[in-house]
């Protein structure tokens, strides 16, 4: 009896001390600029696991719709609703291979070398494969034909810029130019924009929006972001533009571990509290 009351009671302190900690963690990200949802993220697929099997595969990339899988499987998800099988989650539609690279949020690239549709306003083509005919096909191929691409941001569609993830770490500033005559596209310039020494470690996801919270950079060690140097004058003024600042984010920083999906404007922990960012 004594053995029992004492196991039941270590589980108590246990189960204080876990909540404890992850309200801390919840405490300190309220506390620098973002709001908690009153839901939690339910996905068993990377949550609530063991570290034995969160190892064996993570979030490599979140949208708004989507988590891509270190591996490269395609998860769909929703922070406002369950899907049938009672998660925020669910398996993706099939392509064939798995997924090695990104742009934007509307197309992958297959370990095969093909590329898929992924958001799209035409639901039928959705998970289906980009045929060379697409208007924009020769700009995906030439950004992400090499294997040593991993992500890439559209920067201005009008002239033609990109930024591009690359494996080593480093971001390349791409710009293509378009013939007048033939419509053919070819790569113009490849510059690298950001080294991969720059915030150590080298930077393992990103996004650019410009001045706003969309811009971000994750290396292993670290996460950056895009914050308004003078949010308390800009978001009391109506006169007072917001000045943005890209600098190490001590507190996401800090908890880096416990967050699994991070795209600058949502974040998710390990046990399912979901933050939007504010300014």
């Amino acid at each position: 009896m004594k053995n029992r009351i004492r196991l039941v009671f270590s589980l108590l302190v246990v189960c204080l001390l876990i909540t404890g900690c992850n309200g801390t963690i919840t405490k300190d990200i309220r506390r620098n600029g973002y709001t908690v949802d009153d839901g939690k993220f339910n996905c068993g697929f990377f949550i609530n696991k063991s570290k034995e099997e969160r190892a064996v595969d993570t979030v490599r990339y979140l949208t708004d719709n989507y988590i891509i899988s270190e591996k490269g499987f395609i998860y769909e998800i929703t922070l406002s609703g369950v899907y049938s099988n009672g998660m925020n989650c669910k398996k993706g539609g099939n392509i064939d291979g798995n997924v090695v690279a990104i742009m934007d949020q509307s197309i992958v690239k297959s370990s095969n070398g093909a590329f898929y549709y992924l958001d799209t306003n035409e639901s039928a083509m959705k998970y289906t494969k980009v045929p060379e005919e697409d208007e924009n096909y020769q700009i995906y191929y030439l950004l992400m034909k090499e294997a040593n691409v991993k992500k890439v941001v559209t920067v201005n569609s009008n002239v033609y810029s990109y930024y591009v993830l690359k494996t080593d770490g480093s971001i390349h500033n791409v710009h293509l130019k378009k013939d007048k005559d033939t419509d053919k596209i070819s790569i113009l310039s490849d510059v690298e924009e950001i080294s991969s020494s720059l915030y150590g470690g080298g930077i393992i996801d990103f996004g650019f929006a410009g001045e706003s919270l969309a811009t971000y950079y994750r290396t292993n060690d670290k996460i950056v972001t895009m914050k308004a140097q003078n949010s308390k004058d800009c978001n009391k003024y109506v006169d007072v533009p917001c000045q943005y600042a890209l600098a190490n984010d001590e507190v996401l920083t800090k908890y880096k571990d416990n967050i699994i999906a991070f795209n600058g404007k949502t974040l998710i922990t390990d046990y399912g509290r979901i933050f939007t960012a504010g300014s």
